[in-house]
């Protein structure tokens, strides 16, 4: 199951079942997002560097005016979509199986978490 799939079975689906194909992909998307962020996390990386990085996580190209400041944690990844003008500080966690969208000129402070 790929992102897209899962996107629109949870679109018709209320949850989400034990050992079914949506709960697999889940636990994979989880672990993939895992060592992302402990590569984000894990010693110093240009702003280059985070935005390939940050590109890597979400599948999406982060725009060059993007900036990030680790530790950053998310545990899905790929279901963050940012604008441009975007700063991410220190110690944010996103949880973002529902989604989450940041739109353009978006300034997140240090230890936010956003579900």
């Amino acid at each position: 199951m790929n992102f897209s799939e899962f996107k629109n079975a949870i679109k018709k689906q209320a949850y989400i079942e034990s050992a079914s194909e949506m709960h697999i992909h889940m636990h994979e998307a989880v672990e993939r997002s895992r060592r992302i962020t402990a590569e984000i996390n894990g010693g110093f990386h240009t702003a280059d560097e985070l935005r390939e990085l940050f590109f890597t996580l979400t599948g999406q190209p982060a725009d060059k005016t993007f900036a990030l400041f680790p530790p950053f944690y998310a545990d899905y990844g790929q279901n963050i979509t940012v604008g441009k003008n975007v700063f991410i500080n220190s110690g944010c966690c996103f949880q973002d199986h529902g989604g989450i969208e940041i739109g353009d000129g978006s300034l997140i402070g240090q230890q936010v978490c956003s579900a």
